[in-house]
């Protein structure tokens, strides 16, 4: 988890720094006890992540953090 939040800060940091920086889209990571996904919220610096253990699908996982991205868009570009 350190390498995680290591990540996500220098994503945050180049995002603020650099401007044209592209943001984190989305990011699935396959971890002893299951996978992880984070995915960034468009128009925002907010990432959403999501834990699921090993028997869920890649891809299933990754429809659910985007959908939940989705849906917290709105709310969240009222608070940038």
């Amino acid at each position: 988890m350190r390498l995680l939040k290591l990540f996500l800060y220098i994503s945050l940091e180049k995002r603020l720094l650099h401007p044209d920086f592209t943001f984190l889209q989305s990011l699935i990571l396959s971890c002893e006890l299951g996978l992880a996904a984070i995915v960034g919220i468009h128009q925002t610096e907010f990432v959403v992540c999501l834990f699921a253990d090993e028997t869920c699908e890649i891809g299933m996982l990754k429809k659910k953090a985007r959908a939940l991205a989705n849906a917290l868009q709105g709310p969240l570009t009222m608070m940038d």
